[in-house]
């Protein structure tokens, strides 16, 4: 969890969406305290400042999303690999024990039931 929002705040930090957030922090800031020589131009401000912001959190769901995509196709594919391998184990197993029941003894070396 804790490498998903590392992960997350990198991408989010070097990326579009941090560009962003940087200018709708300093966008939100200048209109907050807009000096009186700015006041003309305090409505652009405020659409820089809402645009970015909205920008900022748009890169970051799209960051989020396309990180849990890929890593729940990662898993998917994970999990059918130890479903395979899992069987292969069981019949594995299975083997040892029939040669088991029928008297044999297994050779490890040969991976086979010898009987005597």
């Amino acid at each position: 969890m804790t490498s998903f929002i590392w992960h997350g705040f990198v991408n989010w930090l070097f990326g579009f969406g941090g560009l962003g957030g940087v200018v709708a922090i300093v966008a939100w800031a200048l209109w907050a305290i807009t000096p009186a020589i700015l006041l003309p131009v305090r409505a652009l401000i405020l659409q820089v400042a809402v645009g970015a912001t909205v920008f900022a959190f748009a890169w970051s769901y799209a960051a989020v999303t396309n990180y849990n995509a890929g890593y729940n196709a990662a898993l998917t594919a994970i999990e059918k690999q130890n479903a395979k391998i899992g069987h292969e184990g069981s019949q594995a197993a299975k083997g040892v024990r029939d040669c088991f029941d029928k008297g044999g003894e297994w050779d490890i070396e040969e991976g086979k039931c010898v009987t005597q």
